[in-house]
């Protein structure tokens, strides 16, 4: 199949020019508030090339001939590399959602307001549209503090603490369940079937299971002048302890929750090598076929690179994770395609 792209700059298509001197064009999605990046490295020979305007917005794509182009979102340029010989230009942009507002720090004191109102708030703030699971919408906070941190690191903070994944793109700033079967709409996650002899070379880590059979977390009440514990998981030891004190019964209760699902979801992570998927994004699945019962099923992309190289066309990698399930054999396994 014949690889095909398209680059937009500033809502022009400039395809046609630089397809003389495209060297390679490569594309990062990542998950959570890691922010996508891209970029695109041209043949400079005799120096024609005029650098592109820092901020220019581009839009890039790619496919097959035959078979049309994915858009792969929209990024900001914010750095332009010259380097030599062979004179080469490398032009660098970041997800274009991952505006410079997002990351500067601001002071601000949360109180008695829902997960789902401080979501909303934030994305107003940023021109966003905020989609998040009802579940965790619900969630009431009695206090917490933004001191000095940037909306992105404090949204990316409280998806750990309720864990949650958090990720803006196409305008949206989506907060859901690690691990949920479903988007926030409540339609099932998009999945991409990978037979083993649709992959060039892969890469697999076992980790060890975690000990802990539950979780302890505590709160003080006021009006009793007490501690009280809220658990979650088995009673039997060994039982860990948050050291946090949280203020109320149903924020304790969710912490705990929240803790037990950390320790309990000891991760494999896949590595994959294929020829080009585009269509593969991260917070997807794919499935896996032919590997084997161990490796055999749903796998959570966490981060995909897509890149078009002038001359041996277009590959993927992914870096995929799930739990660990009971039965599992421990330890490390490393494997490459049959040629």
């Amino acid at each position: 199949m014949q690889p095909i792209y398209k680059i937009e700059a500033d809502s022009k298509d400039i395809t046609a020019n630089l397809d003389p001197l495209l060297i390679a064009l490569s594309v990062s999605d990542k998950a959570s508030m890691k922010s996508d990046s891209a970029s695109i490295t041209l043949d400079d020979d005799g120096g024609r090339i005029a650098p592109p305007r820092l901020g220019a917005q581009l839009k890039l794509f790619l496919g097959y001939a035959g078979q049309g182009l994915i858009d792969l979102g929209q990024f900001v340029v914010d750095a332009v590399e010259m380097s030599g010989p062979p004179r080469q230009m490398r032009i660098r942009a970041n997800a274009a959602d991952m505006r410079s507002a997002l990351r500067a720090p601001i002071d601000q004191s949360w109180r008695g307001q829902t997960l789902g109102a401080i979501v909303q708030t934030i994305a107003k703030r940023h021109e966003l549209t905020p989609s998040i699971e009802p579940k965790l919408a619900a969630i009431l906070i009695a206090h917490i503090d933004q001191t000095k941190e940037s909306d992105a690191n404090f949204i990316a903070r409280l998806a750990h603490k309720y864990d949650a994944v958090v990720k803006i793109a196409q305008k949206q700033l989506v907060f859901v369940p690690k691990d949920g079967a479903r988007s926030v709409g409540g339609a099932p996650l998009k999945s991409h079937a990978i037979p083993y002899d649709g992959i060039v070379s892969w890469s697999v880590t076992l980790a060890d299971r975690n000990q802990y059979n539950g979780v302890e977390a505590y709160w003080h009440d006021l009006d009793q002048a007490q501690s009280n514990c809220e658990r979650a998981g088995a009673p039997q030891q060994p039982i860990y302890r948050i050291p946090t004190t949280y203020p109320t019964a149903e924020a304790a209760r969710a912490a705990a929750k929240s803790y037990l699902n950390k320790l309990t979801r000891t991760q494999a992570s896949l590595s994959l090598t294929l020829p080009g998927r585009p269509e593969i994004q991260a917070e997807e699945q794919i499935v896996l076929s032919g590997f084997g019962p161990l490796l055999d099923g749903a796998w959570t992309v966490e981060s995909a690179q897509h890149d078009l190289d002038a001359g041996r066309g277009l590959s993927t990698r992914l870096e995929t994770s799930r739990p660990v399930l009971d039965g599992m054999l421990q330890g490390a396994a490393d494997g490459e395609k049959p040629a």
